[in-house]
């Protein structure tokens, strides 16, 4: 028997994990998060496309509610060092992107 989870308990779990605690690493690491990025500005042009009615996390997907609490409960106890690992992938992605725009360049 598989264990099916409603949305409104995701959206509990997100809103706990991360809009309700206080750890403000917690919240600069999810937001920070490009898979959570890109899924929140998806889930951000649907609600607009709606005329804004109820709460973003309405619009979203069960996959991508999944997503978003699987992150949120990742990040819920983050610290400065998780900044600091978000840091330095972001700048292994730069150079990563500014090496191929050289090759591409020659």
């Amino acid at each position: 028997m598989s264990k099916v989870i409603s949305r409104e308990r995701l959206i509990r779990e997100i809103e706990m994990y991360i809009e309700y605690n206080p750890n403000i690493y917690a919240k600069i690491a999810f937001y920070s998060d490009p898979e959570v990025q890109q899924i929140l500005e998806n889930i951000y042009t649907r609600w607009e496309e709606a005329g804004r009615r109820g709460i973003p996390l309405d619009f979203a997907t069960i996959d991508e509610l999944k997503v978003l609490a699987s992150k949120a409960l990742k990040y819920k106890d983050a610290s400065a060092r998780v900044l600091l690992d978000l840091d330095q992938l972001d700048r292994m992605v730069f150079r990563s992107l500014a090496s191929s725009d050289a090759e591409k360049s020659s």
